[in-house]
């Protein structure tokens, strides 16, 4: 059984014949119960203390460990955030790789089309003009073989050779060339323009 300052206050003692100064004995026991319920407050409050302590202890180790786990999931997401930056990293050149691949190989295309393109256009012109040179040579072969037939037309129709429409039909280079008049003959077959020379 524990005892109380009040049971210490209120205990009483048998008497007995040359026993102790009953005043003393009930001063003495009210000094002890003082003290004795100044310990017990004391206790009292240590122990609340305690619980306090306690209590803030294990909010500390709580928050501890939350700071702990906060740590360690930090660390997770940078490490995880590190690693998705190096994958999409790694896929952006990747895709950027097979771009240029692309846009080479597109380029690369386009400069041999241009280059088939400008041999066919060159081929187009080398013949054109090698019509055309043709097409010329045969029509001034045309007027030099006329050209006596010409002269003698001329002379039929009683022009001197040094009048003035004779010298008209005369070209520079001392040849005659093609009257100025309708009547002009049909061109010979061999200088048409539609034949084709060799090429």
């Amino acid at each position: 059984m524990r005892l109380t300052p009040l049971d210490i206050r209120e205990q009483q003692f048998r008497r007995v014949m040359r026993g102790m100064d009953p005043d003393e004995v009930t001063a003495f026991l009210a000094s002890v119960a003082t003290e004795f319920e100044v310990l017990l407050t004391e206790n009292k409050e240590t122990r609340q203390r305690l619980l306090d302590l306690e209590e803030k202890l294990s909010e500390y180790r709580n928050m501890e460990k939350a700071l702990r786990d906060t740590l360690l999931t930090a660390e997770r997401v940078m490490t995880e955030s590190k690693e998705s930056a190096q994958r999409e990293a790694a896929l952006l050149i990747r895709e950027a790789e097979l771009q240029a691949q692309r846009s080479t190989m597109r380029i690369s295309q386009d400069v041999v089309r241009l280059r088939r393109e400008l041999a066919e256009l060159r081929r187009m012109k080398d013949a054109y003009l090698g019509r055309l040179r043709w097409l010329v040579r045969g029509h001034l072969e045309m007027i030099e073989g006329h050209a006596q037939e010409f002269a003698e037309a001329d002379a039929g129709v009683g022009l001197p050779a040094d009048s003035e429409p004779a010298r008209e039909s005369a070209g520079r280079d001392g040849r005659s060339a093609a009257p100025a008049y309708a009547g002009e003959p049909a061109v010979p077959e061999a200088s048409r323009g539609d034949a084709r020379p060799a090429e």
